[in-house]
């Protein structure tokens, strides 16, 4: 296009009629700003489209004079700054109001103590407490949306596809992340190749703005050598953190398949290197200090996919932001495991969760928390849990250990003491309203307690059998991490032997962590199976396990376990749009996305 055709549309009437609307003023921006953006987009298309290639070097396609001139072209296209995303859209309506009192959708809170009363003259050590959290549906908001607004950045650590097929199912993947966001969403994409940068400033995802990433994606093409993946990753962060509007929720999905380009074969040395470069990543996405920053912090999801990645690297990534790591055995299974995590990430209904837990006549010895941060008071008498977002339906367990005091008997005055459990949660629901909520649990201190009250909770008992189960393969991975795949196993054989009694009960989750420590086992082997899948695998697990997030491992993808009762930390949303891809894929004749 010359630079006369290309001035002549942006040709602006000097006359000065009398102000528009503000609405239209803001639809009239929209508008050219769009035309403009669309321009650069097809400019960036053509060029990219010359660099595709059929299983062929570069260097076989062009010649290095061309090459390099297209390479200046695009570097050309890149800004200094990447505030030049797009506009948001206008937000929701107020909320509907019902009898004169605005509807508000609450999270749910249990607080179940494991025994409910505790004779008033025992003390009670390491008396578990469980808080459960329950997020409330999209179907509970009456705003258009039903969830929050999101930004997403995709970025592509992906070298040389050798096989045409692979290509096509990362393809796959960004079609569907495409087809499943709503026009108040907006999405960017960043690639290694040529060199790290960004495909397209944050776009909003209305139809015009979805054909034109779609062309992208067509075009998209990978080389053998690229960049290091926390230089690329920082190409993304960058989108996120230089933007000029924002949505209120925030996601980068990283996709890689292969190793980092730190690899010393001291395994000390690598991990001391990693985190030495981790340091130097944004506290966006590497916060330097836990607490309330993390309100702040850009989830991570990583995908490592095939045997070849760095799964030690991926996961730091993501357990350093509050992410997700997916291990995924092989492309075929990419597209269905990018479903489940959008599926997750376009499901926000509630933010910024702050939860504390309060107790009289006792004292907090220690919480099971996961990675979430928590801080226990001095005396011991509070704990405070940085918890972050949740996904609509999303189920959250933590679980406090307690000790009770034995009371000074002054004749039946006892019968009416009691140790009091409050929980208070704050947070933003998806159409901005904040919440503060309490809740109060009593643990009676009778004389003489009732054989009910001295009953355990089976919600207790069952959290504490699962999480020893977790416990038992993070220190067996640790043991395998050093080559010690006897003691590993050991580890692992023991804690199964430990929980078949368990099984008899017929608890879901419990027959569920049994399978998963089967698994692991049968992957900690020898060093080859560990290194191929075992590694990978066990580290999915114990960060699903850490933020109470489904993931993919192996084969298994979130929503395969759609008939059983208890479902891996996976909410419903992942559940059907996993399902809607593939019966969509199953039309398509194979093909993911839609017609």
């Amino acid at each position: 296009m010359s630079s006369s055709s290309s001035s002549s549309d942006d040709d602006v009437d000097t006359s000065t009629p009398p102000p528009p609307p503000r609405d239209k003023l803001i639809i009239g921006n929209m508008t050219a700003e769009r035309r403009r953006r669309q321009r650069q987009a097809d400019a960036a298309a053509s060029v990219a489209a010359a660099f595709a290639y059929e299983a062929q070097p570069l260097q076989a396609v062009m010649s290095d004079q061309t090459r390099e001139q297209l390479l200046f072209e695009v570097e050309n296209q890149e800004p200094n700054s990447y505030s030049d995303d797009e506009p948001l859209m206008e937000p929701d309506p107020a909320p509907e109001v019902a009898n004169g009192k605005s509807i508000k959708p609450k999270i749910s809170v249990a607080t179940i103590p494991e025994f409910s009363e505790v004779a008033a003259a025992t003390p009670a050590h390491l008396l578990g407490v469980l808080v459960r959290l329950v997020a409330p549906s999209k179907s509970e908001y009456s705003n258009e949306l039903k969830r929050l607004a999101t930004d997403v950045v995709v970025v592509l650590d992906i070298g040389w596809c050798e096989d045409e097929s692979m290509l096509d199912f990362i393809k796959g993947a960004l079609l569907i992340i495409i087809d499943n966001m709503s026009s108040r969403d907006r999405l960017s994409i960043v690639s290694p190749c040529p060199e790290p940068r960004r495909l397209t400033h944050l776009r909003t995802m209305d139809e015009y703005g979805k054909e034109s990433l779609r062309k992208i994606v067509s075009s998209l093409f990978f080389l053998a050598e690229v960049g290091d993946v926390l230089d690329i990753l920082v190409k993304g962060v960058r989108v996120i953190d230089e933007r000029h509007f924002e949505n209120p929720a925030t996601s980068i999905i990283l996709l890689s398949n292969r190793k980092s380009l730190i690899e010393p074969e001291n395994p000390k040395k690598k991990a001391k290197e990693t985190a030495s470069r981790f340091y130097k990543l944004p506290e966006s996405i590497a916060p330097r200090t836990r607490g309330i920053n993390e309100f702040k912090t850009i989830p991570v999801h990583t995908f490592g996919i095939g045997p070849c990645h760095d799964a030690q690297v991926l996961s730091l990534l993501s357990s350093s932001s509050l992410g997700t790591y997916s291990f995924v055995e092989s492309y075929e299974y990419l597209p269905d495991a990018v479903a489940s995590c959008i599926g997750g990430i376009l499901s926000v209904v509630v933010r910024d969760i702050h939860l504390s837990f309060a107790l009289t006549h006792g004292k907090i010895i220690w919480t099971e928390t996961g990675q979430y941060s928590r801080a226990i008071s001095e005396m011991g008498s509070l704990c405070d849990v940085i918890i972050g977002a949740m996904y609509a339906n999303e189920v959250k367990e933590f679980r406090f250990e307690i000790s009770l005091p034995r009371l000074k008997l002054k004749g039946q005055s006892s019968d009416k003491m009691s140790s009091t459990l409050r929980v208070t949660l704050l947070y933003c629901d998806c159409i901005g309203e904040s919440h503060e909520d309490s809740s109060t649990k009593e643990i009676l201190r009778p004389i003489n307690p009732s054989p009910e009250g001295c009953t355990p909770s089976k919600a207790v008992t069952e959290n504490k059998i699962y999480r020893s189960g977790a416990f038992a393969i993070s220190n067996a991975k640790r043991k395998a991490d050093l080559n010690k795949f006897d003691k590993a196993r050991q580890i692992l054989i023991s804690c199964m032997v430990d929980m078949s009694a368990s099984l008899r009960s017929g608890d879901p989750r419990t027959l569920w962590i049994y399978g998963e420590i089967t698994e692991i086992a049968k992957w900690f082997g020898s060093r080859d199976l560990y290194e191929k899948f075992g590694n990978a695998y066990a580290t999915s697990f114990l960060c699903s396990n850490a933020y109470q997030r489904g993931t993919t491992r192996g084969r298994y993808v979130p929503g395969d376990d759609e008939g059983l009762d208890f479902q891996a930390y996976t909410t419903p949303d992942m559940v059907d749009l996993v399902n809607e891809v593939r019966s969509e894929r199953h039309r398509n004749g194979g093909k993911p996305g839609k017609n």
